[in-house]
């Protein structure tokens, strides 16, 4: 292909990236799917394996929120074979920590505990530690593990802090404030709630 081509390639995805996130921001999933599938479609006529294993993450998230979760777990699953196979290590065990999620959706917990684990122990970064305690905190949570679940979610805490990242950590400590107050410790979770009322204002 020459740069005329490739510009138009690049133009046709951002176009349809657009329009996926303006449907999901209008809470219309079914149009952010289409336009996310004719993306990955794209893609892979294009030998574009990475960008179509990302896209297959979005496909997997969208279709979890819509509750049609086997489909969820196929996308995940692909995703996290085709990114494997092209060498996108940390976009693979992000599919990964999708696919666990799918599963403790689909009340497989204890499958989707081990994925986590699994997905967790091949990060090579805070970053990615981060969000895979974050995951397994959710699916040991979802198993009944509230003990483990809190371990998982106060180690992604320190991980998020430690890369700095308040979205991140604004997502951690909502998990701990929850997995608190449903073990009956809502007094516990109060510094946690006057910590996210703080950071709030600072946006």
């Amino acid at each position: 292909m020459n740069e005329t081509e490739l510009k138009k390639i690049a133009e046709m995805m951002r176009q349809l990236d657009m329009t996926a996130g303006e449907a999901m921001k209008n809470g219309n999933l079914p149009d952010a799917i289409l336009a996310y599938e004719r993306m990955m479609d794209a893609e892979e006529s294009f030998g574009l394996s990475k960008n179509a294993g990302r896209t297959r993450i979005n496909l997997a998230n969208l279709y979890l929120q819509m509750d049609r979760k086997e489909k969820a777990l196929e996308h995940a699953q692909k995703a996290a074979e085709e990114l494997a196979g092209a060498g996108a290590l940390q976009d693979a065990i992000n599919a990964r920590l999708t696919q666990a999620r799918c599963l403790c959706e689909l009340d497989r917990a204890a499958e989707g505990v081990k994925e986590a684990e699994k997905a967790f122990r091949d990060c090579k970064t805070d970053a990615g530690r981060a969000e895979a305690c974050l995951v397994l905190a959710e699916c040991r949570r979802m198993a009944g593990d509230k003990w483990k679940a809190r371990d998982a979610v106060d180690r992604a805490v320190r991980w998020f802090e430690s890369c700095r990242d308040d979205v991140g950590l604004t997502r951690a400590l909502s998990e701990r404030i929850f997995l608190l107050e449903q073990s009956g410790q809502a007094a516990a979770a109060v510094a946690d709630r006057s910590r996210l009322a703080i950071m709030h204002s600072d946006l």
